[in-house]
This record gives structure tokens, C-alpha cells and sequence, in this order.
């Protein structure tokens, strides 16, 4: 269980720094490891995201999860915060989805065990 909340606690971060980047404030988070599978959900205000990088964030968190190159990435994640980091992100989690309703946008990511 250990390993599993280092996984998601860093794929976390990575979400909140992309959040950082594009000036959202007020964020809140929520963090859920259960049995089977963990969910990241941040959420804040946002008065006027990126939407093309969101676009290209949706489309990287529901690529296909790489199993095989978990353990690689894994430990990659938070060395270096530049788009990669993301990219790498998309690589550990299942799905993810990107809503922005008046003016507070917010991002979940699921991973399976």
C-alpha cells in the first residue's frame, strides 16, 4: 500500500505544479487510495486556462497506461517539471478528466492496482 500512495502522491504534485503553471488559484485537493484503485481530483479558480494545453492534458491522461515502463517512470516523476513530467503522468494513470464550469476548473485522475 505503501508504493501505491508514493505513486499517487507524486503523480499528485505533478498536477498541482501543472496548476501552479497556468495561475490557478484557490486550489483544493482531493486524495482517495482505496483497495482497488486511487483518484487525485484538484480543483480551483481559474479566470482564463490554457484551453489547447488542457486539450493536449486530456488527451495525454486517457492514453493508454504502459504497464511495463511503470517502474521506470515512476521514479521519474517530479525530477524535472517541464510538459515531459505530464507526458510521463499520462504513462501511470487509467483516465482522467478536465471540466472548467464557471471559472473553476478542475482535473481528476483514476489509476487501477
Amino acid at each position: 500500500m505503501k508504493h501505491k500512495r508514493e505513486k499517487l502522491m507524486r503523480i499528485m504534485n505533478e498536477l498541482v505544479i501543472f496548476c501552479e503553471n497556468i495561475n490557478m488559484c484557490d486550489i483544493n485537493i482531493n486524495f482517495k487510495l482505496a483497495k482497488n484503485h486511487g483518484e487525485v481530483t484538484v480543483s480551483g479558480y481559474s479566470e482564463n486556462p490554457p484551453l489547447e494545453r488542457l486539450k493536449n492534458l486530456e488527451y495525454i491522461l486517457n492514453a493508454p497506461r504502459q504497464e511495463e515502463l511503470e517502474e521506470y517512470y515512476w521514479a521519474l516523476v517530479g525530477e524535472d517539471h517541464g510538459h515531459q513530467e505530464l507526458e510521463m503522468v499520462g504513462i501511470l494513470v487509467d483516465g482522467g478528466t478536465i471540466n472548467y464550469v464557471d471559472q473553476i476548473l478542475t482535473i481528476c485522475i483514476y489509476r487501477k492496482d
